[in-house]
């Protein structure tokens, strides 16, 4: 009994390089401290983990300063993942229609493991941004628009099942949204609204300065991802900002929705980005 328990049990070693490499992606380069308060690890665990990651080459440490990047062979971890270059040629044309039309970035951003990440963004056409976000930087999905409209689309069974995963993650309790507090009439909200928003977003390059509002991406009944409008938070509340722009939102996701089940030798299994 005692056997098959260890088995089934992860390796720790592995879940902390991961988190490590995950926080890295999503700020650009840290410092050592910097990484142990983000992924919550104390400093000579980090330390290991990072002094590992840089012999194998995956990130290295800045020239000028003590801040460690990703490197270009991190790229290879994702060689074999082309499903989202998809759903980008699609859904790329309408959002950026979007943000011409409204003057906001918007996103693209598919579920993987127990975060999301984008895939494709419009920060870097507006100048009404803080930040620009490139392909890989990734939000937890409990405290960000894109991750609470994925749950709430989500079918109830395999909704749980991300919420455990989350909750086994070393980095879930982030002090906005405890995934204690996603409750079934959260999401049911959600799902008579058609959108999700999240007020002073805490985990962008500029915490709490933008709110978004998120509306699900499907390609029939598959859910594939979320589009999330970006706005300054002392610009627009987010009902405002909602009344004023949903009728672009909801039109920019049924275009979306409708070029992906039209697209030619679009296999649902190859949209599955949740595993």
């Amino acid at each position: 009994m005692e056997k098959k328990k260890s088995k089934e049990q992860s390796i720790r070693s592995i879940s902390r390089a991961l988190h490590v490499l995950q926080a890295i992606n999503r700020h650009g380069a840290l410092t050592m401290m910097q990484i142990s308060k983000t992924v919550n690890l104390p400093y000579p665990t980090v330390c290991r983990v990072v002094y590992t990651l840089v012999e194998e080459g995956v990130i290295e440490r800045e020239v000028s300063r003590k801040y460690y990047r990703a490197t270009a062979l991190a790229q290879s971890l994702s060689c074999g993942y082309q499903a989202q270059v998809r759903l980008v040629a699609i859904a790329r044309p309408h959002f950026v229609n979007l943000t011409k039309e409204t003057g906001w970035p918007v996103s693209i951003a598919s579920r993987v493991g127990s975060v999301m990440v984008i895939q494709d963004s419009t920060h870097g056409l507006t100048a009404m941004t803080f930040s620009d976000y490139h392909p890989g930087y990734s939000l937890p999905i409990a405290s960000s628009a894109s991750g609470l409209v994925y749950l709430a689309y989500t079918a109830e069974e395999d909704r749980g099942r991300i919420i455990e995963q989350i909750k086994r993650s070393a980095n879930h309790d982030d002090g906005v949204i405890s995934t204690g507090d996603l409750r079934d009439h959260h999401f049911r909200m959600i799902l008579e609204d058609g959108y999700a928003s999240f007020i002073r977003n805490p985990h962008t390059k500029n915490p709490g300065k933008t709110s978004s509002i998120a509306v699900p991406l499907y390609r029939n009944d598959d859910l594939i991802g979320a589009m999330t409008l970006v706005f300054f938070s002392t610009s627009l509340r987010v009902a405002d900002a909602f009344e004023k722009h949903k009728e672009l939102l909801f039109e920019t996701q049924a275009k979306i929705n409708r070029d992906l089940v039209a697209m030619k030798l679009f296999k649902p299994e190859d949209l599955n980005l949740s595993t």
